[in-house]
């Protein structure tokens, strides 16, 4: 019998938001993203405090002793700086594409832009990142409190 050429053809119905197999990050996928990013940090953290001692202080003035409240801020800004454009955006940053892993939310999706300032100040709360490596969950407080998860990449 020959084949209606006008038949509609035949293919596999594939949503691309259904949820798939989300398998979280070891331990030492988290720790070098950590170390990696961390890295970063830190030098977006000198590039801010070069830039402020050019325009602040005068020429071949240093400032040696910095209060302790003036390091958490700063750290605080240029981590911002550093991981909520990237997480808000697209789920992952420098460290997580190294290592190949990225932030998701319940469903699977990138964690949005709420979420990821979230998880921004999450880090900030004392002995986080031991909570990480201690825990049989692998999820500290910046993770269980935004409701989100590192897995690994496709």
């Amino acid at each position: 019998m020959l084949e209606n050429p006008y038949r509609a053809p035949h293919s596999a119905v594939v949503d691309p938001a259904a949820p798939t197999e989300l398998i979280p990050a070891e331990r030492w996928r988290r720790l070098l993203t950590f170390v990696v990013d961390y890295f970063l940090i830190n030098l977006i953290m000198a590039s801010i405090e070069y830039a402020l001692s050019l325009w602040l202080l005068p020429p071949g003035q240093v400032i040696v002793n910095r209060p302790a409240a003036y390091t958490l801020v700063m750290l605080f800004v240029s981590a911002s700086i550093y991981y909520i454009p990237q997480e808000g955006l697209w789920g992952v940053t420098v460290g997580k594409v190294l290592t190949g892993t990225r932030v998701v939310d319940e469903h699977g999706r990138p964690p949005g832009w709420r979420k990821a300032i979230k998880r921004t100040v999450g880090r900030f709360i004392p002995f986080d990142a031991l909570a990480v490596l201690l825990t049989a969950r692998r999820r500290g407080f910046h993770d269980a409190w935004p409701n989100t998860y590192v897995v690994r990449r496709r």
